[in-house]
C-alpha cells in the first residue's frame, strides 16, 4: 500500500518521492523495488494523452481505487520467487459473499448531504465519528461538503477499523485532505486500528456518527468474543440471532449528543424482521427519523443482502420521515438518489416514478410493527 501511495504522490511531476516528508503524507518508509521509476513514468503519461490529476483521484475516486488494492493485497502470494523478488501470482478467490463493502461515492454523498442538513453548522466545533471507517469514504465526503458549505469551525474526526490496510489508507487520505484543504488548522483526526469497535469505549457526545458497519450475520460470526460483544451491546433489545450491524446501530444511537445526527447503511432485515422489533423501538425512542431508504441488493458488488440506509436525529420532536423505495434492479439505486437531490433542489413534495418513489407517508410505520418501505 505504501508503494501505491508513493506512486500516487509521484503523479505530480514537481514531487520527488525520494524526498517527501513521510509524516506529512501519513505513510511509512518502504524499500523502492527495481523498475519503480518506470511505473512512475507510465502513470505520469496517463492514457491517450490525458494526464491523471492527483487531487481528483484522492478526493473523488479513492474508495474504488483502494477497494481494488485491498482485494489484491488480501489474495497476493507473497512467497519469494527464484529471482529474490516477490511472486506476481495472484490467488484469485472470488467469494460468493463478503460482509465488508466499499461505500459507493454516490451513496456516501447522499447520506452525508442529508445528515449535514440536520446539523447546526454555526457550532464552533463538530465531533464526527465512523466506527467502521474503511478507507474513510464517509469522513472525506463530510470534509468536502463542510468545506463547500463554508464551515469555519473546527472539525474533530475519529475513525476505527479492524483492517490495518484500511487504517493505513485512511491516514494517507486524511493527511492529504488536512494539508491541502484545511491548511493543517481547523481539522484534526484520530484513526485507530481495533480488534472490534463494539468492545471499545464510545464517547456519548458526537455531533455526527456516519457509518457502513459490517453486515455479519450471527451464523457467519466464528469468533466467540465478537458474539459476546454483540450480546453485551444489545442486551434485551434483541431476540434470536442478531446481525452485527444491529449492534453498531444501537450503540451509535446511544452515543449522540442532543441534536446529534446518525447516518448509516444497514441490511434491510433490521427494518423488517420480527427479531429486530425491540431494537427498532429503542431507536424510535432515542431518535427522530429523518430519512429511510430501501435500495435493493445491487448497491454493493458482492452483497446478497438488500441494502437500506437510515438517517435520524437525537431530538424529542418526532416528525414523519421521508421514505425512499426503489425496485431491486441494477443501476436504480444511483438513479433514485440523483432524483432525491433534484427533488430537494426543486422543492418537490414527492417523486413518483415506475422504478422508484420518494415521499412522506401520511403515517409511519406504514406496516404495523415494521419499518417496511412500500411503493
Amino acid at each position: 500500500m505504501n508503494l501505491l501511495f508513493k506512486l500516487l504522490i509521484s503523479i505530480d511531476k514537481e514531487t520527488d518521492y525520494n524526498n517527501i516528508n513521510l509524516s506529512d503524507w501519513g505513510i511509512a518508509d518502504v524499500d523502492i523495488p527495481r523498475d519503480f521509476d518506470h511505473c512512475v513514468e507510465q502513470i505520469r503519461q496517463g492514457v491517450k494523452s490525458i494526464s491523471p490529476n492527483r487531487d481528483l483521484i484522492l478526493r473523488h475516486a479513492s474508495g474504488a481505487l483502494f477497494q481494488v488494492a485491498h482485494r489484491e493485497i488480501i489474495y497476493f502470494d507473497s512467497q519469494m520467487d527464484l529471482f529474490s523478488g516477490f511472486s506476481d501470482r495472484l490467488i484469485t478467490n472470488k467469494e460468493a459473499y463478503s460482509s465488508v463493502h466499499y461505500t459507493p461515492q454516490y451513496l456516501a454523498r447522499s447520506i452525508v448531504e442529508n445528515c449535514l442538513k440536520q446539523l447546526d453548522l454555526s457550532k464552533k466545533c463538530l465531533k464526527i465519528f465512523d466506527p467502521a471507517c474503511g478507507s474513510s469514504e464517509f469522513l472525506i465526503e463530510t470534509l468536502k461538503q463542510l468545506k463547500n458549505k463554508g464551515y469555519k469551525g473546527k472539525v474533530k474526526m475519529t475513525g476505527w477499523d479492524t483492517s490495518p490496510t484500511a487504517i493505513c489508507t485512511s491516514k494517507f487520505l486524511l493527511n492529504y485532505e488536512k494539508r491541502t484543504q484545511w491548511d493543517n488548522t481547523n481539522m484534526e483526526f484520530e484513526i485507530k486500528h481495533v480488534s472490534d469497535s463494539l468492545t471499545e469505549q464510545w464517547d456519548n457526545d458526537y455531533d455526527l456518527i456516519i457509518m457502513n458497519p459490517p453486515f455479519v450475520s450471527w451464523e457467519i460470526l466464528k469468533n466467540k468474543n465478537n458474539k459476546d460483544a454483540i450480546m453485551d451491546v444489545l442486551g434485551s433489545s434483541f431476540k434470536g440471532r442478531p446481525n452485527q450491524a444491529g449492534a453498531f446501530f444501537y450503540k451509535a444511537a446511544k452515543s449522540l449528543q442532543i441534536n446529534g445526527v446518525l447516518g448509516c447503511i444497514l441490511p434491510y432485515t433490521i427494518f423488517t424482521s420480527e427479531s429486530c422489533l425491540q431494537l427498532r423501538n429503542v431507536i424510535n425512542e432515542e431518535l427522530s427519523m429523518i430519512l429511510l431508504a430501501k435500495l435493493g441488493n445491487y448497491v454493493f458488488e458482492t452483497a446478497l443482502t438488500v441494502v437500506c440506509f437510515f438517517i435520524g436525529k437525537k431530538s424529542t420532536v418526532k416528525d414523519l420521515p421521508k421514505l425512499i423505495w426503489s425496485k431491486n434492479e441494477k443501476g436504480i439505486a444511483s438513479e433514485t438518489l440523483l432524483d432525491l437531490r433534484k427533488m430537494e433542489f426543486n422543492n418537490q413534495m414527492a417523486v413518483d416514478e415506475k422504478k422508484y418513489n420518494i415521499y412522506i407517508p401520511s403515517h409511519f410505520p406504514v406496516v404495523s410493527d415494521s419499518w417496511k418501505i412500500i411503493s
